[in-house]
């Protein structure tokens, strides 16, 4: 226990690697075009929820709406009018089932790594939608900034 204990405290990265089994994810596809994402975890439901910190923003992004509960937060960011970025934390402290009403099939469709975290990107036309998994939380959103612009935002977000 002693030993488990100074591991995670000298290298706290490699040990949150190591739980990423914890969370399971099953991905369904049907042919009526909608998918499903299935999300298990053995977190505690009495898990503290944090939410997410923006260490990077685009200049003139102010925040629009912003809601946020004991396991969700949602915050919309709007640049007059021009583009927005939008993106949910949903803690995943208990069987979690979203349904995803398109087909990644029809969009290009692209999986980048940021912050050791695997990010799917899906994009039609000018909006950009991402998912991912990050230590005990599933991130999504959309936005239409340029890709660069939202790969730097997601490089900045910390969750602690």
């Amino acid at each position: 226990l002693i030993a488990a204990l100074l591991a995670g405290i000298a290298m706290p990265e490699r040990v949150m690697a190591g739980y990423r089994w914890l969370i399971e994810v099953v991905e369904q596809f049907f042919e009526d075009r909608k998918t499903t994402y299935r999300y298990t975890s053995n977190v505690d439901e009495d898990a503290e929820f944090v939410p997410m910190q923006f260490g990077y923003l685009p200049e003139g992004m102010e925040c629009e709406v912003k809601t946020v509960n004991e396991d969700y937060y949602n915050i919309l960011f709007i640049d007059e009018g021009k583009y927005y970025f939008e993106i949910t934390q949903k803690a995943l402290n208990k069987d979690f089932k979203r349904l995803y009403g398109s087909n990644v099939e029809i969009y290009y469709t692209e999986v980048i790594i940021v912050q050791t975290n695997i990010i799917k990107l899906m994009q039609d036309g000018n909006k950009i939608s991402f998912s991912s998994l990050a230590e005990n939380y599933h991130i999504k959103g959309q936005t239409n900034l340029p890709k660069s612009e939202l790969i730097k935002i997601l490089e900045h977000i910390k969750i602690y």
